[in-house]
C-alpha cells in the first residue's frame, strides 16, 4: 500500500522488508550543522590541551603515574569522540 502523508520520509530496504519512516518534525540541518561544529570546535581545543600536557617532560615525569595515566585516557577519548563528531558532520553533509 502507499503511505500517504507529508514530512521527511526515509525509505530503506532490509533483509526482512521494506519500511518507511516519517519524521514529523521538521529536522533543522542548518542548525545541526551549527551546533555539531560548535561540539567539533571545543572538543578539538579539548584534544589540544590534553596533548599539550602530555608533551610537557615535566608534567609526564612528575606527575604520579595514575595521574598521567589519566590524562592519557582522556586524551585518547577524546580523540574518539572528536572522530565521532566530525563523521555526524559529515553524514548531515551529505545530499
Amino acid at each position: 500500500s502507499n503511505l500517504e502523508t507529508g514530512g521527511l520520509r526515509v525509505q530503506g530496504v532490509s533483509r526482512i522488508a521494506d519500511f518507511v519512516l516519517v519524521l514529523d518534525e521538521v529536522i533543522d540541518l542548518g542548525a545541526d550543522r551549527t551546533r555539531l561544529s560548535q561540539q567539533i570546535d571545543r572538543s578539538t581545543a579539548n584534544v589540544q590541551q590534553l596533548q599539550k600536557k602530555l608533551k610537557n617532560a615535566n608534567f609526564v615525569q612528575k606527575a604520579p603515574e595514575h595521574v598521567v595515566h589519566g590524562v592519557r585516557r582522556r586524551h585518547q577519548e577524546a580523540v574518539e569522540q572528536l572522530k565521532k563528531l566530525k563523521a555526524k558532520l559529515d553524514g548531515l553533509s551529505q545530499p
